[in-house]
């Protein structure tokens, strides 16, 4: 794919992803962007999304330009919609040509589109996408150990997640038997922990979430609040009554998500790393995460891009 095709697709499907997304959230999208504002301010609904802050720093510094906050969230969206179509096209012709950007770049879009859900999509959301595509392209082009502990700090002021690219480190330097690198991850990892400790210690003024959210788990905010046991009834709940918001195909994308792992680790011995971490992150997500919340899987769309784009490619590559 050339240069300016790439360009121009990833901008027009960043624009249609938008309206897709206004279309899906509807007027709860602000509440989004409150939730943003308020990492700023040291006032998050939870104590763990203040260590959260590149996004929403980003989206604050734009304020002031844009006519308002909500149109300085939502460029901020679009922007990072567009840098990760060009990351995909990237992943996609470099494995398998024009039709492998064109593959990869439509199978972005069509996930994420898919995994929309009310009432949440998050600053930080959109930026994981951009992170993890960036890591993915590191990989398959074969970066050198600095950038990938580069955008693991980065990654981690935006979301906790980006941990797993360190612990990726860590894999691949021990299959490899790279020590280096595996001692780089454990340092990324290391660091990265108490980067967010102290963020998260330093910024936060008060956790208002408790008093939005009445309801919700007291220690829902905590670093490690444990939804498994949760995750388990209510997908037992989701197989045995039927939902019209076909709540099933959340339980068939989380089983095929393994398979695909799998398939990408056979389909190139380099990638095995990059397979088990990805079983980690989501075997993490299924732990801490809420299982219909299905925002919170745009950080596997990569490992999707890359096993639609290795498809299309001759088995050499």
């Amino acid at each position: 794919m050339r240069a300016r095709t790439a360009v121009l697709a990833s901008a027009v499907l960043a624009f249609v992803q938008a309206r897709m997304i206004h279309a899906v959230l509807g007027d709860v999208y602000p509440e989004s962007v409150k939730a943003s504002f308020g990492v700023v301010l040291g006032q998050p609904h939870w104590r763990i999304y203040q260590s959260r802050v590149l996004g929403p720093y980003l989206v604050d510094s734009l304020r002031h330009v844009l006519p308002s906050p909500v149109s300085a969230f939502t460029f901020v969206g679009i922007v990072a919609l567009f840098v990760a179509g060009l990351l995909a096209c990237r992943l996609g012709n470099r494995l398998a040509g024009e039709q492998g950007a064109w593959r990869a770049l439509l199978l972005m879009h069509g996930v994420f589109a898919c995994l929309l859900t009310r009432p949440w999509l998050y600053i930080w959301d959109y930026l994981d996408l951009v992170v993890f595509l960036a890591f993915v392209v590191f990989v398959v082009e074969k970066r050198p150990t600095w950038w990938f502990a580069a955008l693991c700090l980065v990654g981690m002021l935006n979301h906790e997640i980006a941990m797993f690219i360190g612990l990726w480190l860590v894999i691949d330097g021990v299959l490899r038997r790279a020590w280096v690198r595996a001692g780089v991850g454990v340092a990324c990892v290391a660091a990265g922990l108490a980067l967010i400790d102290m963020l998260r210690s330093a910024l936060l003024i008060e956790e208002t979430g408790p008093k939005i959210f009445v309801d919700a788990p007291k220690a829902l905010g905590s670093s490690f609040y444990f939804t498994l046991p949760h995750n388990l009834w209510e997908a037992g709940l989701i197989v045995r009554h039927w939902d019209y918001r076909v709540l099933f195909l959340v339980i068939v994308f989380v089983f095929v998500l393994p398979v695909i792992a799998w398939w990408v680790a056979q389909r190139n011995a380099e990638w095995r790393s990059l397979a088990l971490m990805n079983v980690a992150m989501l075997g993490s997500l299924l732990l801490f995460g809420i299982l219909i919340e299905t925002r919170i899987y745009i950080v596997m769309i990569p490992m999707l891009v890359l096993a639609i784009s290795a498809a299309a490619a001759p088995r050499s590559a």
